[in-house]
C-alpha cells in the first residue's frame, strides 16, 4: 500500500509541473490516530518539485516494471484498486494506457462481489475521463458484448457501471459523437412505458 501511495505522490508532483489536476483519490490520510487514543490532525506534506524525474522517464518505468499488471490482479483488494486510479489516469492522460489494461479492469469487474464492483465502477468512470474516444468505444463494447447483450440480461451493478462510464465518457468527448449507454437507458424507459 505504501508503494502505491508513493507512486501517487510522484504522479501528483509530476502533474503539478504541468498543471493542477485531480486524480480523484487523495493518498494522504487527513487524520491519524494520536497519542493516548485521541485523533490528531496532520497536514499533508509539502511536495517538492521533482526536477530529477520527467514524465517520459516515469511513464517508461511504469511500463517496463509492469506496475499496472502487478497491482490489478483477480484478487486485488478494493483499496489497491482505489489507489491505482491515479496511476491509470496518469497513463491514460499520457496516452499510455493499453487495451490490455482496460481489459483487465473490465475482467476485474466481471468477477467482483457487489462492494468491489462499486469500487471498480468508480475507478473505471474516473479513468474514462482521460481516455480518447477510440478507447472509450472499445471499453464500452466490452461491457455490452458489442451490443449483443439483451436488455433483460444486464445486472444492477452492470447498469451502474454503464451509467457511470457513460457520464464520464460523454464529459471526456464533450458530448460529441458516441452517446455510449444512453440508448440502453432510453430502451429501458421505453420498455416501462409500454
Amino acid at each position: 500500500m505504501d508503494a502505491l501511495k508513493f507512486l501517487g505522490n510522484i504522479i501528483r508532483a509530476l502533474d503539478e509541473k504541468k498543471k493542477p489536476k485531480s486524480y480523484g483519490f487523495s493518498w494522504w490520510p487527513a487524520i491519524r490516530p494520536g497519542r493516548n487514543g485521541g485523533r490528531q490532525q496532520q497536514q499533508e506534506p509539502e511536495l517538492k518539485k521533482l526536477n530529477w524525474i520527467q514524465n517520459g522517464f516515469f511513464l517508461q518505468w511504469l511500463q517496463d516494471e509492469k506496475i499496472v499488471e502487478s497491482i490489478l490482479q483477480a484478487n486485488s483488494h478494493q483499496l489497491v484498486i482505489q489507489l491505482s486510479v491515479p496511476i491509470l489516469k496518469f497513463l491514460a492522460s499520457n496516452k499510455r494506457l493499453t487495451k490490455d489494461h482496460l481489459k483487465t479492469l473490465s475482467t476485474l469487474f466481471e468477477g467482483a462481489d457487489s462492494e468491489t464492483s462499486k469500487v471498480i465502477s468508480a475507478a473505471i468512470a474516473n479513468v474514462a475521463e482521460e481516455l480518447p474516444e477510440n478507447q472509450l468505444r472499445d471499453m464500452y463494447s466490452t461491457f455490452t458484448d458489442d451490443g449483443k447483450k439483451e436488455l433483460k440480461d444486464y445486472t444492477l451493478p452492470e447498469l451502474k457501471l454503464i451509467g457511470d462510464f457513460t457520464t464520464s465518457a460523454i464529459k471526456a468527448t464533450g458530448g460529441k459523437g458516441n452517446v455510449f449507454g444512453v440508448n440502453i437507458f432510453w430502451d429501458m424507459l421505453q420498455g416501462e412505458n409500454q
